[in-house]
């Protein structure tokens, strides 16, 4: 059984909802990938890493999953989405685990490293970097992304929180 394969597993039974077996698929397949073999894909190693991360984050599993997102970022370019991503989790564990000045220079550090036009993800960003602000009680710091979620054109659905929030805090 090669990597690939037991990723491919994982992500069909992530697919299904069954996140224990994929969980289990995804570590296995980590196990096996190696950099240093001709067929090494490190598509397949990155997406193993972030679906890791992603299930222990959503589990509570911040250690673990602060685990996987920094392997991530060793892993892959400063300027890829990836790299975006394993940063916004990273602000996103900090922030849950109350650690607001490390969950402010993660999602900030994130918002450097993107590249793409402003999509929901950005605004989403933006929010998550906001709250931490105001979590730490720099609501003057908070205002500025609040601004922007509020003038963005992006869908996105936190808007109208994000819209109050500035009065609230005036």
């Amino acid at each position: 059984v090669t990597a690939q394969a037991l990723a491919l597993g994982a992500l069909n039974a992530y697919a299904l909802g069954d996140l224990d077996e994929a969980l289990h698929l995804f570590r296995e397949a980590l196990q096996l990938f190696d950099p240093a073999q001709p067929f090494f894909n490190s598509y397949f190693y990155r997406n193993a890493l972030l679906f890791c991360g992603g299930i222990s984050f959503d589990r509570r599993e911040y250690e673990e999953a602060e685990k996987y997102y920094r392997t991530v970022l060793e892993n892959v370019d400063q300027k890829s989405y990836d790299y975006f991503d394993a940063l916004t989790h990273l602000g996103r564990i900090h922030y849950m685990q109350e650690r607001y000045d490390d969950a402010v220079a993660a999602l900030e550090r994130a918002v450097d490293t993107h590249r793409l036009n402003e999509n929901e993800y950005l605004v989403d960003t933006w929010f998550w970097i906001a709250r931490s602000h105001l979590k730490r009680g720099s609501a003057g710091e908070a205002r500025p992304y609040l601004e922007k979620i509020a003038a963005t054109e992006v869908k996105y659905e936190k808007k109208p929180q994000a819209v109050e929030l500035p009065q609230k805090i005036a």
